[in-house]
This record gives C-alpha cells, sequence and structure tokens, in this order.
C-alpha cells in the first residue's frame, strides 16, 4: 500500500509507526476516528445494536498486550485476539511465532488487521468475524487475548462466557483492562462461567495508573 493518499473501506488513513518490545511496526489507522460516529452505518447499527465503532482506534491497552505478548516464544499456540481492532496484538503474536486468528464485530476492522499484517510481512494472520455474545462450533484456542474489551457492563458476562466456550482446557486467557470500574465485574463473571481468575496491576511509569491484567483458566490461577 503505498504512503500517499490511503484509503480503506471509504475511510482516509495514514500510517503510524508503533515500538512493541524493541520492534517497530507499521499500523495504518482512520485518520479521523470520531467521525466514524456520525455516518449512517454506524448510526444504523447503533439504533439496533448500540453498536460503536471503537476497534479504529489504536488504545494504550493495546500496546500494553502487544508488549505482553511478544515475549510468547515457544511453543507456539493457537492464539484468538478477540475484539482485535486495528490489529497490533496479532502482529506481536505472529511475528512471535503463533497460529493467530483475528477476531473482531466488525468486517471494517479486519480489512484493517489484513492491511497491516501485509505491510508488516506477517501474511500468516488469519481474520474471522466474531460476536462474543455468540458460539462458533468447534472453535477453540490455547490462548485468548483482548485488550480494553470491557468498556460496558454488559460486555463483562459476554466475554467470561465466550472465554469460557472457546478456551481449551489447558489454556489461558489474558485480558488487559485500563482500570475501568466494571472490569471489577469480571472476577465474579468468570467464575460463573466456570473459570478461575488472577489479576495483577501492571508496572506503570509513575504517576499513572497501570492496567489491569486479567488470567482466566480452568485450572485455578496461577501463584
Amino acid at each position: 500500500m503505498s504512503e500517499g493518499d490511503i484509503e480503506l473501506c471509504g475511510l482516509k488513513a495514514r500510517w503510524q509507526a508503533v515500538a512493541v518490545a524493541g520492534h517497530t511496526y507499521r499500523v495504518l489507522v482512520p485518520q479521523r476516528p470520531e467521525e466514524l460516529i456520525d455516518t449512517p452505518a454506524v448510526v444504523e447499527r447503533f439504533e439496533r445494536d448500540e453498536y460503536l465503532p471503537y476497534w479504529a482506534e489504536l488504545w494504550p491497552s493495546a500496546v500494553r498486550l502487544a508488549e505482553l505478548v511478544a515475549d510468547w516464544r515457544c511453543p507456539a499456540v493457537r492464539v484468538l485476539d478477540l475484539g482485535c481492532g486495528l490489529g497490533l496484538v496479532s502482529l506481536a503474536l505472529a511475528r512471535a511465532g503463533h497460529a493467530v486468528t483475528a477476531g473482531d464485530y466488525d468486517a471494517d476492522a479486519l480489512r484493517f488487521v489484513e492491511a497491516n499484517a501485509a505491510a508488516n510481512g506477517l501474511p500468516g494472520v488469519q481474520t474471522m468475524l466474531i460476536d462474543w455474545r455468540s458460539s462458533y462450533s468447534g472453535l477453540r484456542f490455547e490462548r485468548i487475548v483482548a485488550a480494553d474489551v470491557l468498556y460496558e457492563r454488559r460486555h463483562v458476562p459476554a466475554v467470561a462466557g465466550f472465554v469460557a466456550r472457546h478456551l481449551t482446557a489447558d489454556g489461558e486467557a489474558w485480558l488487559v483492562d485500563p482500570q475501568r470500574a466494571i472490569a471489577g465485574d469480571l472476577p465474579a463473571a468468570a467464575r460463573a462461567c466456570g473459570l478461575e481468575v488472577s489479576e495483577r496491576t501492571l508496572p506503570c511509569d509513575a504517576g499513572e495508573a497501570g492496567e489491569r491484567l486479567f488470567v482466566l483458566t480452568r485450572r485455578g490461577p496461577r501463584a
């Protein structure tokens, strides 16, 4: 994709350099994501399903999760990047050698992920349209990861339930959250689905609120 005027999915876009764990990724992002809210398609989807195009911004929690998963070297596992947005976490996972499926509720997000994977020489990233309120027969992953997806209270039990249905018996789900109050509901929601939960605050710069990392498993939290 050229460096000049870029348009994808009818959106003007630009390249952004993002440094993660010593490597710099080229990420294609919409130039003015806030303008998506007023487009007829988004207005119609909001009226029908309270949908908002959160995918169109590169959120700090995605950068933080990408830094964490960049250290997952061996063995390679099947990973779902749930609510993948622009796909930065998927890129870090693919570069570390994992079999990655980038899943999002918006088809436009998946087109951006595909463009970003190609631009970074990571053609192995697969994309899949996923609604975390649904179930997908036969779909199982050793790891499920998600960054800043608990932005509405109704999403907490939905995400926990999706993880419970699609995580392998010995798998783990890693969710990074920017200290949203409603994310505090996740441990109870996960346990109601038969999962165990551990959580910790990630290190951060002085004066900043560190993101929380939730790890969900079927075999009990790690020490």
